[in-house]
């Protein structure tokens, strides 16, 4: 599809805007690695959820897609925080393994 096709809300039917509003928060939830779709009481990543990494990067991508997709500044802006959000996540589960002698 070429770029900011949903951009225009007034011409897109509602059903699917909501369609994509649905599936946002789902693919989302399957970035950050909540196991149980966004639901209250979902496991997350940290706190030993099973989604595979390489299920989470698929949905990462369709995420930014959907972004461009949308192609306003908040949906950009939005996935412009949540890969500043895992890369900080990714950072803070770094453990340092060296020894400490003394």
């Amino acid at each position: 599809l070429p770029e900011a096709t949903l951009f225009d809300e007034s011409s897109v039917s509602s059903v699917w805007l909501e369609a994509v509003e649905r599936a946002t928060k789902f693919i989302r939830s399957v970035v950050m690695g909540d196991s149980n779709g966004g639901a209250a009481g979902g496991k997350t990543a940290s706190s030993g959820g099973n989604i595979p990494v390489s299920d989470q990067h698929t949905a990462l991508a369709l995420l930014l897609e959907l972004a461009v997709q949308r192609s306003s500044l908040n949906h950009l802006l939005s996935s412009v925080l949540l890969l500043l959000q895992l890369w900080d996540n990714a950072n803070k589960q770094v453990t340092d393994n060296r020894f400490d002698s003394n």
